[in-house]
């Protein structure tokens, strides 16, 4: 109950921010680097592999909005991986935008659920013998700071192996 609380307290000051960005220079390999290092014991105490696909892409954003939603899609990949599992990791410039995608091999987004998957407190029913905890708060904040930022966070819902989110940003302020 008091991490229910703390998640919705956190969500209320998170949301209060969300249309102030504190827009600078960011390096997005170099941040996904930085913020992968803090999940290494996660990997191996799971056996998990990460694969990284990651194109140097210079853009502007707000660094810790952007750290807080690789942090939540990162940190579910983990949380639904199966032991010995793969996480992929990419990132490449399209056009005017910069493309992030995450997949896992967990058990996946049931269909009926997906396109509730970002409401705020929306948890999914368990699939398979994978048993998480969580408040359903994190994905909602990650599509919020998102959109605040002119982009797009999505299921991809043709991915059959696990999830995929599909995270697009543009490379300039909007």
């Amino acid at each position: 109950m008091n991490n229910l609380i703390e998640d919705i307290l956190n969500y209320s000051h998170l949301n209060s921010q969300k249309s102030s960005l504190n827009i600078e220079h960011i390096e997005l390999e170099e941040l996904i680097n930085g913020m992968i290092k803090r999940y290494k014991i996660q990997f191996k105490s799971k056996e998990i592999s990460l694969k990284k696909e990651l194109e140097s892409i210079v853009f502007f954003a707000d660094r810790e909005k952007l750290k807080v939603i690789i942090d939540n899609l990162l940190s579910n990949a983990v949380k639904y991986s199966p032991r010995s599992g793969q996480i992929v990791l990419s990132s490449q410039r399209q056009e005017d935008s910069a493309l992030i995608e995450i997949s896992d091999q967990g058990p996946g987004i049931a269909e009926e659920e997906q396109s509730r998957v970002f409401d705020l407190f929306f948890k999914g029913r368990s699939r398979g013998d994978v048993q998480v905890q969580g408040s359903g708060v994190g994905l909602a904040i990650a599509k919020d700071y998102v959109e605040a930022h002119g982009g797009s966070l999505k299921v991809d819902a043709n991915y059959k192996n696990g999830a995929r989110f599909v995270l697009l940003l543009p490379l300039e302020p909007r």
